[in-house]
């Protein structure tokens, strides 16, 4: 039977996305390597096979508690051979492994270890003209967006966010579309490559400056003149406005919009 997944990604964007399928997490009170093998096709699960030997390999032998996701992925020939050889080659080190389907493999990742998140550039498209008004010329507000944030769930550090390199890898190698981004389901296969748990997309509803002019009493002094008594500054801020939602990877669902003024 052959893999149902074919994704026909570059060997490069394989071997970036791999070692992030494969990590130490805690479940009850233990220490649990999780392999991350679901919706992989054949290179891909190589990839990762070959990982979690090189992780196993340098722990204590028979020290590795391993538990193996492999939803939403079938076997071939030959995937079933790649794995019977690591499975050989990890017997050494590993003291007990499970392989187990879709729900309790899951959630024991999510609830013993942070939840996996990749952030999609946020679509401005609808915006763009008042943008480039401001700017004079077109600027990514998306990828913006999109950077502050990946930073505010980083330092929050509630959840592990991929590293934006692999997801630019995907995103050229399999040219989605702004468009194929914006649908959930698009969205889910990008998580599925890359192994997350959610996606996190949007848009960009609104986009303006607001200038005021304040009053200050004093000296003033600018790049023509200069004066004492009143002066007038001037204030420019941005007014931004945004949708975004929360996407599950497995299923496609979304787990969460909200709309920020």
């Amino acid at each position: 039977m052959a893999s149902a997944t074919t994704y026909e990604l570059q060997t490069a964007t394989i071997e970036a996305i791999a070692p992030g399928r494969v990590r130490f997490i805690e479940h009850q009170g233990q220490r649990v390597l999780f392999i991350n093998y679901s919706h992989c096709d054949v290179a891909m699960l190589k990839a990762v096979a070959e990982e979690g030997h090189r992780v196993i390999a340098r722990e204590e032998p028979n020290s590795v508690l391993t538990l193996n996701d492999v939803t939403g992925t079938t076997f071939d020939k030959e995937s079933v051979a790649v794995l019977q050889a690591k499975v050989a080659a990890n017997a050494p080190y590993v003291r007990r492994a499970g392989v187990i389907g879709i729900n309790a493999v899951t959630c024991a990742a999510q609830t013993s270890g942070k939840k996996r998140v990749a952030v999609l550039d946020f679509d401005y498209g609808t915006v763009q003209s008042y943008v480039s008004e401001i700017y004079g010329a077109n600027q990514d507000v998306g990828k913006g967006i999109t950077d502050m944030l990946v930073e505010k769930l980083v330092k929050d550090g509630k959840y592990s966010v991929i590293e934006r390199k692999a997801l630019d890898k995907i995103l050229a190698e399999q040219n989605f579309s702004n468009s194929d981004r914006a649908n959930p389901a698009t969205a889910a296969k990008i998580g599925q490559i890359l192994g997350v748990d959610a996606i996190i997309m949007g848009s960009i509803t609104k986009f303006g400056r607001d200038d005021k002019s304040k009053a200050i009493g004093g000296l003033g002094i600018g790049p023509r003149a200069f004066g004492i008594g009143g002066v007038k500054r001037s204030e420019a801020k941005a007014v931004c406005a945004i949708s975004a939602r929360l996407v599950d990877t497995n299923t496609g669902e979304i787990l969460a919009a909200v709309t920020k003024p």
